[in-house]
């Protein structure tokens, strides 16, 4: 939800470009239906699931640097 929410807003941990917005919605879609990929590519759903989950992490990660970058200049 809170991947979803970050996409409609624009904002998740800083302000969102609109690639990372696009990487938020392939994360909603993971997260919410990973039939979508499981179907595709035959990995396991918790495999899928999982990678979703690192995926919103590293994203949120990156965010982070970057307000700290911002912040500190």
């Amino acid at each position: 939800m809170f991947a979803f929410a970050a996409f409609i807003q624009g904002y998740f941990a800083d302000r969102c470009n609109w690639i990372e917005r696009l990487v938020l919605l392939a994360i909603c879609i993971i997260l919410f239906r990973p039939a979508v990929i499981t179907d595709q590519i035959g990995l396991a759903r918790e495999i899928v699931q999982g990678l979703g989950l690192l995926a919103y992490g590293g994203l949120y990660m990156m965010q982070r640097m970057r307000a700290r970058r911002r912040i500190a200049a």
